[in-house]
């Protein structure tokens, strides 16, 4: 017996272990001779992958990368693995995500004919030259609490996001409540009306008014999506030299699909408010770059130069680092709870209390930084934390899936939320 992925299933293969769905129920059992609407069943109910009598565990990315041209596939590697310099590959998750690079690069290669190859995490070419001593003497510690508290540069937010943010702590209120509220600010009334009739949802018809999108997606959810997207292009003016700004909301977005994708396959009710929580997992690197833009500049250059972790870099340059900073942004802006500690410890899951949505956006972040779907400024891929990967419970078989599924929303949802930026 071995398990084979849901997408080498056939039918008349003959199941040796019960398949169940993601809350335990059985949906076939041990001995079964598997029909096709057996396999339309496992599509429906997420099924990954099944324990098959006479078959031995099959890995089809594994498979793959047998079959690649030997010198492409060493650079492909050679590449990939620089990236994960901080990573365990020894554990099936982070092995998973290697193979995908690796994949992932040596397409890219073999497309440019092996010319142009994928950006290294040290390669400076595209990188302003920084000295390593430039920006890194002195002392820039700050106290974060009383700092978010009390700077008066920190963009306020608009009335219209604390009336969203009731309606999210009061989630009986009328869809038509929402709806004035929204409807206020046009553009916003827009880009909704793009993301709710994109891949992003899937609905089979069109949703053309927010009072439908209100009864199909619900007032908390709907108004949980509002949010994101009124603050995902809230900063602005963040100097080119530490982040490009169309890069950073790209790496934001994806971070927030796989969350709420994640989200899904944990059976976890509001999904929107994971989107929420990947989406703004970052943001207080934002408010570094624009506040601190020395000692930002001095933990840039110490993680390039050491090799070593953005996130790491700022703790020892600054006394706290961007997830700290950003969560105490959520409690300013009175945003809830939740969020704050999803932001707080999104590098350290394994902290919280109850840290299930920090689990969910910490491996989002990780899956994210891997496959370079944008960049907040890191340059190697996080490590993944084990307890958090065995606390959400997934098998690494869900990787290839979820990227897939992944980049359909993207494409859609990073085009409807940038092009009205100048992009």
């Amino acid at each position: 017996m071995g398990l084979i992925s849901l997408d080498q299933l056939e039918k008349d293969m003959v199941l040796a272990n019960h398949v169940k769905d993601l809350c335990g129920r059985l949906l076939a059992a041990k001995g079964l001779k598997l029909t096709e609407g057996h396999l339309r069943l496992f599509r429906t109910w997420g099924i990954l992958e099944a324990d098959i009598e006479g078959e031995s565990s099959r890995d089809p990315d594994e498979d793959a990368l047998v079959n690649l041209d030997p010198a492409l596939l060493k650079t492909a590697e050679e590449l990939v693995r620089r990236r994960f310099l901080h990573s365990d590959l020894e554990h099936p998750a982070n092995y998973k995500l290697f193979q995908l690079c690796v994949l992932q690069t040596a397409e890219r290669l073999c497309r440019d004919n092996g010319l142009s190859q994928p950006r290294a995490c040290l390669d400076n070419d595209e990188e302003p030259e920084w000295d390593k001593n430039d920006g890194a003497q002195g002392s820039h510690r700050i106290d974060p609490v009383r700092f978010v508290q009390n700077i008066v540069s920190l963009p306020a937010l608009p009335v219209i996001m604390f009336e969203m943010m009731e309606i999210i702590k009061n989630p009986s209120r009328l869809p038509k409540q929402i709806v004035d509220v929204i409807g206020k600010d046009v553009s916003l009334s827009a880009k909704i009306l793009k993301v709710v009739n994109s891949a992003f949802y899937g609905f089979p018809s069109q949703i053309d008014t927010l009072y439908r999108a209100v009864l199909v997606l619900g007032t908390n959810q709907l108004s949980t999506l509002a949010t994101g997207i009124k603050l995902v292009t809230f900063f602005e003016n963040i100097p080119s030299e530490f982040v490009d700004m169309r890069s950073f909301l790209d790496h934001s977005i994806t971070c927030g699909i796989l969350s709420r994708m994640i989200g899904f396959y944990k059976s976890i009710q509001n999904t929107e408010r994971l989107f929420l929580g990947g989406l703004l997992h970052d943001i207080g690197r934002l408010v570094l770059y624009s506040h601190f833009p020395v000692g930002a500049k001095a933990a840039l250059v110490e993680a390039e130069c050491n090799q070593g972790l953005l996130y790491k870099a700022e703790g020892a340059i600054f006394g706290c680092d961007h997830a700290e900073v950003g969560s105490l942004l959520m409690k300013r802006w009175k945003l809830p709870v939740s969020l704050e500690v999803a932001v707080r410890y999104h590098h350290e899951p394994q902290r919280c209390n109850d840290p299930l949505e920090a689990s969910i956006v910490h491996l989002a972040d990780v899956i994210t930084n891997a496959v370079e779907k944008g960049s907040s400024g890191e340059r190697f891929i996080p490590p993944l934390s084990k307890a958090a990967w065995e606390f959400i419970g997934l098998s690494a078989r869900i990787l290839p899936i979820v990227l897939e599924q992944m980049e359909i929303q993207r494409e859609a949802v990073v085009h409807d939320l940038l092009r009205d930026n100048g992009d």
